[in-house]
């Protein structure tokens, strides 16, 4: 018998057990996409493969007809499960028998709902924030303006100008944020207050120039670190000193209410009911949780 004639009989096998809209596969037939999937970096997949070892595949996958050959599968949904099993094979560990249970994809769906479901379907490992903006880029590239990729991806639209602005950055940058030097959260805050891209980039590597001959092995670049680069302060912190260092200190006349509000703020004198209504209308007050 030969191989095409194996696998048409493979196909015909899985089809048969279909059941609605769900069906099983030999994860054999399934080809990846060049380029589609959105995640670089795969984790966690010897654990993975450990529990389908155990339990099989308990989530079902996506996947459409291969055009180049109506025998195969093209995967549109469920890369770690494919990269589990492809282990287990490897491993030679695989259960004897083991079909994954897919569903087919949408006739209608286009690129860009394919794109969209990268990001909403995803209910495993999250994605990080560098492989969302990836998925943000080639969103932008369809020609989808930022609001209408937030209302697709069900995001606010400073998450997705959190993204579009980490696409600017360069690989270097990119680098530090997967190796967890620095925040994607900061990287922004930066690129925010500086006046041009090659700004903020030079102060992120002076930073990460900085880190590397800390004394005690620092490892990660806060937000500490760039208020030392702009010869700043943290408020709060340095209001604590002040009005721990002002006994005996005359205060300045025009601030002497501005003092006392800052000497009663530090001393926890303030109940939450005031502050709300010091600083919002009474419709508009925040709801704030209890603090320990």
């Amino acid at each position: 018998m030969t191989t095409a004639t194996k696998s048409k009989q493979a196909v015909i096998e899985f089809l048969s057990e279909k059941k609605g809209d769900l069906f099983k596969i030999d994860f054999r037939l399934i080809d990846i996409i060049e380029g589609y999937n959105a995640r670089d970096v795969y984790e966690d997949i010897p654990e993975l493969a450990e529990d389908i070892l155990e339990h099989g595949v308990q989530q079902a996958i996506m996947v459409k007809r291969n055009p180049k050959d109506k025998d195969r599968y093209l995967l549109i949904r469920g890369h770690r499960r494919l990269k589990a099993c492809q282990l287990l094979n490897e491993n030679g560990s695989l259960p004897e028998g083991l079909r994954i249970p897919a569903t087919l994809m949408p006739k209608e769906w286009s690129e860009i709902d394919m794109l969209v479901d990268l990001e909403i379907s995803n209910n495993g490992k999250s994605l990080t924030i560098l492989q969302r903006a990836e998925i943000v880029k080639r969103l932008l590239a369809f020609g989808l303006t930022e609001k209408e990729i937030a209302k697709k991806l069900s995001k606010s639209i400073g998450f997705i100008n959190n993204c579009a602005n980490l696409l600017k950055a360069p690989e270097s940058v990119k680098k530090m944020i997967r190796d967890g030097i620095i925040a994607p959260t900061l990287v922004n805050d930066i690129f925010r207050k500086s006046d041009t891209l090659e700004e903020a980039v030079e102060k992120i590597e002076l930073m990460h120039a900085k880190l590397n001959e800390h004394p005690e092995g620092k490892t990660k670049i806060t937000k500490k670190d760039e208020l030392k680069a702009e010869n700043k302060h943290n408020s709060v912190g340095y209001i604590r000193k002040i009005v721990k260092l002002s006994e005996g200190r005359n205060v300045r006349q025009d601030n002497i209410e501005l003092f006392n509000f800052a000497q009663k703020l530090i001393a926890g004198e303030f109940s939450k009911e005031e502050l709300n209504a010091m600083f919002f209308e009474p419709e508009n007050q925040p709801e704030l949780a209890e603090t320990h």
